[in-house]
C-alpha cells in the first residue's frame, strides 16, 4: 500500500482489499467502508471516555504525552463475512515510564493446558460451552452484575 506526498494514489486504492482491516487511520479515510470504521473509532472513542481509561492533563507541560494509536480488526461470522468492525486504541508502551505512566501491568489470559481441561471436564460431563466476547474490558472499569 504506497502512499504518494499527497496521500494514497488511486492504484494504491484500488488494490486494497476490503476483507482485510487497514493497516493505520489514514488508510481508514479512503476506504470504500469508511463509514463502518468512524462508527468503530467512535464506539471505542465513548467506551474509554464512559469507563474513564484515561483524561487529559495539563498539570506538567514538562512531562511528554503517551502517543497512542488505533488498532483495527475484522471479526468474521463462520461463513466468512465480516460480522463487526472493530477499533482499539492503545497507549504506545515505547514511551512509557512505570511508575510515572503506569503502576502495573497485568494482562491475565488463560493458558491453551487450563483451556483444554475447562472443555474436557465439559465434555466429560455433558455442559455446553459458550464463548462471549467482551467488547470493552478494562481491568479498572467497574464492573455492573
Amino acid at each position: 500500500k504506497a502512499y504518494a506526498a499527497a496521500g494514497p494514489t488511486a492504484e494504491s486504492i484500488a488494490s486494497w482489499d476490503l476483507t482485510q482491516a487497514p493497516s493505520n487511520a489514514k488508510e481508514t479515510h479512503t476506504r470504500q467502508d469508511w463509514p463502518l470504521w468512524k462508527a468503530s473509532d467512535k464506539e471505542a472513542y465513548l467506551a474509554h471516555n464512559n469507563l474513564e481509561t484515561w483524561s487529559q492533563s495539563t498539570e506538567n507541560s514538562k512531562r511528554k504525552a503517551v502517543n497512542t494509536q488505533c488498532i483495527y480488526n475484522i471479526n468474521h461470522d463462520a461463513e466468512c463475512s465480516a460480522k463487526r468492525y472493530e477499533a482499539r486504541l492503545v497507549a504506545q508502551s515505547i514511551n512509557q515510564v512505570p511508575g510515572r505512566d503506569f503502576n502495573e501491568t497485568c494482562a491475565p489470559v488463560l493458558s491453551s493446558g487450563t483451556t483444554r481441561a475447562l472443555f474436557a471436564v465439559a465434555a466429560s460431563n455433558g455442559l455446553e460451552v459458550h464463548h462471549v466476547e467482551v467488547k470493552t474490558a478494562f481491568l479498572n472499569a467497574q464492573v455492573e452484575i
